[in-house]
């Protein structure tokens, strides 16, 4: 606070500049997707922005291919195809880090 006892003057200030550091967060765990359904995750409570994300595929096969959607700050879903283009059931490990709760 700027202040003076002084009448002759007078304190004005015309800028300003304010810095905000919030905590890191990490949300981790494992799934399986579940064929057509695949793996819905959910981030309790949810973070302030979309964190980012890793997955690691536990039993993967060649030519697996990762869908994702709905991948926001209160969660994501995650689909696995084989190299046949069918759903398959896949174990994962996931991580997000962002920031938030």
């Amino acid at each position: 606070m700027l202040e003076t006892s002084d009448p002759q003057y007078n304190v004005e200030v015309s800028t300003g500049e304010v810095t905000v550091d919030v905590p890191d967060r990490v949300e981790q765990g494992s799934a399986t997707t579940n064929g057509t359904s695949g793996a819905v995750i959910a981030y309790s409570p949810a973070f302030y922005a979309t964190p980012k994300l890793n997955i690691t595929l536990k039993n993967g096969g060649s030519g697996d291919v990762l869908e994702f959607s709905g991948e926001s700050a209160s969660g994501f879903t995650l689909k696995t195809r084989n190299s046949g283009g069918t759903y398959v059931n896949r174990d994962f490990d996931w991580y997000a880090g962002g920031y938030g709760q």
